[in-house]
C-alpha cells in the first residue's frame, strides 16, 4: 500500500485553554451617525419656533386670566386722627322734642388733639332707618387748630361727610328764625340703599361764644320738611354744662329770652309768640304757690 503524505503550509494553533476568571473584552460602542450642518440649522430653528410659541402662550394667559384682587388695606399703620372722639351717655347739650319722642338719642364728643377744639355731637336715629326721622346736632368749639366756616353749604358737607351718609345738599334755600337768630337753610336729600330722604338743614357761626351750629332733619320718607319743624328743635336745644365758659353761659342764657314756642296744635306752622306761650314766667299774675307763709 502507498503512503498519504500531507504537504503544505497549513499550520494549526494550539488553542488557549478557557478560564471561569477571564474578563470577557466590552462590545464596542455603538456608533451615532453624523448630523449634517444643514439638519442641525433646521433643528435649532424648530426649537427656537417652539420656546417662541411657549412664551407668547404663556402671556397670553396672563393677559387673559384675571388679575388677582389685591387688598386696599396698607402693611402700614394708619395716620393717627386728629381729634380723640369719647362716647357719652350725656353732652353738654341737650335736645328734647315731642318730634323724637322715643327715639333713641347718642351723644358723642370730640377733643382735637393739639388745637383743644371741641366738637358735642346729638344724634336721634339712623340715615339707613327710614321708620322714624333722623336728626343730627353738631355744636363746635374751635381751638387753635382753626376757625369756624363761614359757608353754611361748607359747614353742612363736611358734617355729611363726617357722618359717613350720601346727601345731596341745594342752597341756601332761606332762613329759619330760632331763639339763636336767623340761620342759612339748605334742602338736603339724604339717599340710602334702599330709599330717598329728604331733609333741611341750617348752619349758623356766632363769634360771640366763637361757637359754630349745623342742624339737619330728616323726614321717615320723601315728605318735604318745614322749616317750622326745624325752629321747633332748635329751640328745644339746651345748655347743660358750660365748663366755666362765660361766654358760652351769656350766649345761651340771651337766646333763652329770644325762644320761641311751638305752636301744639300745628307745629308746620313754626313758632309761636313768646306772649302766647303757656309759661309760667310769661303770666301777668304770679305763680299760684302752695304752702303757706308766716310772717315774723
Amino acid at each position: 500500500m502507498g503512503q498519504l503524505s500531507l504537504q503544505g503550509s497549513l499550520k494549526v494553533q494550539p488553542q488557549e485553554p478557557l478560564s471561569v476568571f477571564r474578563k470577557p473584552e466590552p462590545a464596542p460602542a455603538p456608533k451615532i451617525p453624523a448630523i449634517s450642518p444643514r439638519k442641525r440649522l433646521t433643528f435649532s430653528r424648530a426649537l427656537a419656533a417652539v420656546s417662541a410659541a411657549t412664551l407668547l402662550a404663556i402671556i397670553a394667559m396672563d393677559l387673559v386670566s384675571p388679575s388677582p384682587a389685591k387688598s386696599s388695606a396698607s402693611d402700614e399703620p394708619q395716620p393717627r386722627s386728629a381729634w380723640l372722639e369719647i362716647p357719652r351717655t350725656n353732652g353738654a347739650f341737650d335736645l328734647v322734642s315731642p318730634l323724637l319722642a322715643g327715639i333713641e338719642q347718642n351723644h358723642l364728643t370730640r377733643r382735637h388733639r393739639t388745637g383743644q377744639g371741641r366738637k358735642d355731637i346729638i344724634t336721634f336715629g339712623a340715615a339707613a332707618d327710614a321708620a322714624v326721622p333722623f336728626v343730627r346736632v353738631s355744636i363746635y368749639r374751635p381751638g387753635s387748630e382753626g376757625p369756624v366756616s363761614i359757608d353754611p353749604i361748607e359747614a353742612v358737607a363736611a358734617e355729611a361727610l363726617d357722618a359717613r351718609i350720601d346727601a345731596e345738599l341745594k342752597g341756601p334755600a332761606g332762613e329759619v328764625v330760632t331763639k339763636f337768630g336767623g340761620l342759612t337753610t339748605i334742602d338736603m336729600q339724604l339717599r340710602t340703599a334702599n330709599s330717598a330722604r329728604n331733609c333741611l338743614a341750617a348752619s349758623g357761626k356766632f363769634d360771640a361764644p366763637g361757637l359754630g351750629l349745623v342742624i339737619w332733619y330728616c323726614n321717615p320718607g320723601e315728605e318735604i320738611v318745614a322749616v317750622g319743624q326745624l325752629a321747633c328743635l332748635l329751640d328745644r336745644l339746651s345748655l347743660v354744662t358750660s365748663g366755666r365758659d362765660e361766654k358760652l353761659i351769656d350766649f345761651f342764657a340771651k337766646a333763652e329770652l329770644n325762644r320761641s314756642f311751638c305752636d301744639a296744635r300745628n307745629t308746620l306752622l313754626g313758632n309761636a309768640p313768646r306772649a302766647t306761650a303757656p309759661d309760667w314766667l310769661d303770666a301777668k299774675t304770679g305763680p299760684v304757690l302752695r304752702g303757706k307763709f308766716s310772717a315774723r
